[in-house]
């Protein structure tokens, strides 16, 4: 006596792959979407934490100044020493002191910003960034004024 083996037709196995193609396209389609919304929400973060940065290290000269002056370079004193803000085409830099020597460091803070007599807007970061796209940017605007 010869047993028939249930099998699948061909029909029935095109159909489930085509189902199964379906199913890997539409989940593809996904993973592809939410890491091209990871990256940006990634650059935009790592643009404010380079915005916060920027801002902390200017403020911490601020802080304790005893003395400004300056349209621009700007010139902070503080602790008997004088830094320097400056910018220069479109990046801003800060010089200081080397202790212990008459040499000074210069820093860039950031990249892409804009200035005026009294003012400068950063408008974007390239720190931590592998990219210098000035269009693709968070704004900071920083202005000087004398008070008191």
């Amino acid at each position: 006596m010869r047993k028939y083996f249930k099998g699948y037709t061909l029909v029935e196995l095109l159909l489930s792959l085509a189902v199964f193609s379906v199913v890997m396209i539409v989940i593809g389609s996904m993973v592809s979407s939410t890491t091209g919304v990871y990256r940006n929400e990634n650059f935009e973060l790592t643009m404010q934490e380079d915005a916060s940065l920027v801002m902390a290290q200017i403020d911490e000269l601020l802080m304790d100044a005893t003395a400004f002056s300056g349209t621009g370079p700007y010139t902070i004193t503080n602790a008997g020493k004088n830094y320097t803000i400056s910018t220069a085409g479109n990046q801003l830099y800060v010089t200081t002191p080397v202790p212990g020597t008459t040499d000074v460091n210069t820093e860039v803070l950031s990249d892409c910003i804009s200035s005026d007599s009294n003012s400068f807007v950063i408008k974007g970061f390239s720190q931590n960034t592998s990219s210098n796209d000035c269009d693709n940017a968070v704004l900071v605007s920083i202005n000087f004024e004398k008070s008191g």
